[in-house]
């Protein structure tokens, strides 16, 4: 804790470094480091640190990964969300400031999240948060080493399955119509008084028809 306070006390505000070892103490196991943390981050964080303001966002979207089995930290919550709206450079009064903050003092999961994810609509709206920033930030905390080949394996065979569920519902759909064609033209090439020639040249249009269908498939 003392460590955590040094950091705020000997740096200067806005220092990004110092800023990401206090943002990797939020999910330490001991409340104390997370509350001082929480602290020093008040004393670090400018107004329009939009890339605190984004991490601390996503933090908060998948901060019940990380509070299993030490309470919900509807304290620690409370904070962050406070850090994050200076980082954002917005008023806290506003109506849209205060929903966020009463609804991560829900008890519900989801509606925690739901106070997030409309408080980043709102950022992106008024044109404080590019769209998708939250993801990208995400992305930015999580090691790819996380990912083994197993998890790549499977990626790809559930792109492939996905693709060919896609191919066999377009399959499907091109053997009806030439199924329809085909009796179609049977139909004009039959009938009493024709001959092979004359039934051979009707189905002729629906041997044309069946390669133009192969060639959409093709493509």
């Amino acid at each position: 804790v003392v460590a955590v306070e040094a950091l705020a006390d000997l740096s200067v505000p806005g220092d990004g470094y110092v800023i990401d070892l206090l943002y990797a103490k939020l999910d330490d196991h001991s409340h104390l480091v997370r509350h001082a943390a929480v602290m020093a981050m008040h004393k670090m964080v400018k107004t329009g640190d939009r890339r605190t303001g984004g991490k601390l966002l996503m933090w908060l979207r998948e901060a019940w990964k990380h509070s299993k089995g030490r309470g919900d930290d509807f304290d620690v919550k409370k904070e962050v969300a406070a850090i994050a709206v200076t980082g954002m450079g917005v008023a806290k009064g506003a109506d849209y400031s205060l929903a966020f903050s009463k609804g991560l003092m829900s008890k519900s999961l989801h509606t925690q999240r739901n106070a997030v994810a409309r408080f980043q609509d709102k950022m992106t709206e008024i044109g404080l948060l590019e769209p998708e920033q939250l993801t990208r930030h995400f992305e930015t905390q999580t090691s790819s080493k996380k990912y083994t080949a197993v998890h790549r394996n499977a990626a790809t065979k559930i792109q492939k399955w996905v693709k060919t569920m896609l191919l066999v519902r377009t399959m499907k759909r091109i053997h009806k119509k030439q199924e329809k064609t085909k009796l179609k033209y049977k139909k004009a090439a039959g009938g009493p008084g024709r001959t092979k020639m004359q039934r051979k040249k009707a189905l002729l249009w629906f041997m044309q028809e069946e390669d133009k269908i192969a060639e959409k498939v093709v493509k």
